[in-house]
């Protein structure tokens, strides 16, 4: 359901209830000259629904059109019913106009998701794996978003992708993983609730960096090497905090280091 303004200053704000006097189903969120909610059935037998079309601003000076249409749900647009997507595949035209799904903000991905579809990807052990989004069509000054968990209904990400408001700028998404095979959950979608767009979508799987983990550190030599440019996104294991610095550190890449007895170790990163 769509409200359009046609007149006034105010913002149309529209939501959705099972009942009167029930809990919100659905919301817009706050629009700006147009809002939509959406809201599935993914039933097999019709159900009643209540659209109460408002504002977010109090005594609202507002007049508008309403477009109620029905679109075919989509299967993966349920965790329960996701897609699998393999290494090296490539969904081209993926749409989000028919997902209702809203994800919240989790690590790098700092604003909420807009309607997504969901993935499973099967990775194998000591593998890392790249989730990536090309924009084809999506709002301006959005970001297409990806996401990986653990499983349906998980608390929070394992990886995610961060913004890239750029006209068509691609998204990614890495996640390493441990010494056993994992299938993972990957919501794919547009940042922003009341965001939708259309996108491709592909995964890629390769071996994980030997020192992604701490019981793996790549030896440096007893002399301190310099090893090459590194990626940290190649990291997994979390290194515990450490006194004075930040409460929050993102996953480490390791090396080791046999220290002469009377000496001083100094390790010094740079960004490249």
């Amino acid at each position: 359901a769509t409200a359009t303004r046609t007149g006034g200053a105010s913002d149309p704000l529209v939501r959705v209830y099972a009942t009167c006097g029930g809990a919100c189903a659905s919301s817009s969120g706050r629009g700006t000259t147009t809002a939509t909610v959406r809201y599935p059935n993914p039933g097999m037998a019709p159900v009643e629904a209540i659209v109460a079309v408002g504002s977010a601003t109090a005594n609202a000076v507002l007049t508008y059109d309403l477009a109620v249409t029905f679109r075919p749900t989509v299967p993966n647009a349920a965790c329960s019913a996701a897609e699998a997507l393999t290494d090296g595949a490539t969904l081209s035209a993926v749409s989000t106009e028919s997902a209702s799904d809203l994800l919240p903000a989790c690590l790098t991905s700092t604003v909420a998701s807009g309607p997504v579809r969901y993935y499973t990807v099967n990775v194998p052990a000591a593998t890392a794996l790249t989730v990536t989004l090309t924009p084809r069509m999506i709002p301006t000054g959005a970001s297409g978003t990806v996401r990986v968990y653990a499983m349906c209904g998980a608390p929070t990400c394992l990886a995610a992708s961060a913004r890239n408001t750029t006209s068509g700028g691609a998204v990614s998404a890495r996640y390493v993983n441990g010494p056993m095979a994992q299938t993972v959950v990957v919501a794919a979608g547009v940042d922003g609730a009341t965001n939708s767009g259309t996108f491709d979508l592909g995964a890629t799987l390769a071996p994980a960096a030997s020192n992604a983990a701490c019981a793996g550190p790549r030896d440096v030599g007893a002399t301190g090497g310099v090893s090459p440019t590194e990626d940290l996104r190649d990291g997994r294991d979390i290194p515990p905090l450490c006194a004075g610095t930040p409460s929050v550190m993102s996953p480490a890449l390791w090396y080791g280091v046999t220290l002469p007895p009377g000496r001083v170790l100094v390790a010094s990163a740079r960004r490249t």
